[in-house]
C-alpha cells in the first residue's frame, strides 16, 4: 500500500511541476505582451493585431489607438493577477527552468522583430525629408537623428510629462546655468 502512496505522490508532483511551468509560461508570455504593447505606445506604432479603424491615413498614430493599447495593457494586467491566483508554488526543476527560459528569450526576440518591424513601416518615417537636412555640427549624425530634425523645430512627439506647475516653475527660474548651455530664457 505504501508503493501505490508513493507513486500516486509523485505522479501529483509531476502534474503540479507541469501546472506550474504552464503557469509561469502563460505568465512570461503575458508579460511580454505588455512589454511589447508599451513598446509600441511609446514608438507610437499600432500592432497589426490592432483593429483596422483605427488606423487613418492622415495621422500615423490616433489617440483612440493610443486609448485601446493602454486598455488592452489593463487587461493584460488584469489576466496576470487571475493567473497568479491559479499558482501551486511548486517548485520546477531546473530542466523545466532551462526549457521557460529559452522560451521566454524567443518571444521576446520575436516581439522585439515584430516591433522594430512596425517602426521600419510607420509613417512617421516618411513624415520628414531628411534629404533636405544639411548637417552643420561637427560630428556624423545617425539616421535616427537626420529624421528627427527632418521633422521640423515645431515637432512634438506630445511625451510631455512636465505638469502645468513645472512648465510655470521652468519659465520662471532665471539662473545662469541656462547661459551655459548656450541660450537664456
Amino acid at each position: 500500500m505504501s508503493s501505490y502512496n508513493l507513486s500516486a505522490s509523485s505522479s501529483n508532483n509531476l502534474s503540479d511541476q507541469i501546472h506550474e511551468l504552464n503557469v509561469r509560461k502563460k505568465l512570461s508570455s503575458i508579460c511580454n505582451r505588455v512589454l511589447f504593447l508599451k513598446q509600441c505606445i511609446s514608438e507610437q506604432v499600432l500592432p497589426k493585431s490592432a483593429p483596422r479603424h483605427l488606423r487613418d491615413e492622415n495621422i500615423p498614430f490616433t489617440h483612440s489607438a493610443r486609448i485601446y493599447l493602454e486598455e488592452a495593457c489593463k487587461k493584460l494586467k488584469d489576466e496576470i493577477i487571475i493567473i497568479q491566483d491559479t499558482r501551486k508554488g511548486v517548485p520546477i526543476t531546473a530542466q523545466q527552468q532551462d526549457e521557460l527560459k529559452r522560451s521566454n528569450e524567443k518571444q521576446q526576440k520575436s516581439l522585439s522583430n515584430k516591433l522594430q518591424a512596425l517602426c521600419e513601416t510607420s509613417k512617421w518615417r516618411t513624415a520628414g525629408r531628411s534629404k533636405l537636412v544639411t548637417n552643420l555640427s561637427s560630428r556624423e549624425l545617425s539616421e535616427n537623428e537626420m529624421e528627427a530634425l527632418s521633422l521640423g523645430y515645431k515637432f512634438s512627439t506630445g511625451r510631455d510629462k512636465a505638469t502645468y506647475v513645472d512648465h510655470v516653475n521652468k519659465n520662471y527660474k532665471f539662473d545662469d546655468s541656462h547661459a551655459e548651455k548656450g541660450f537664456i530664457q
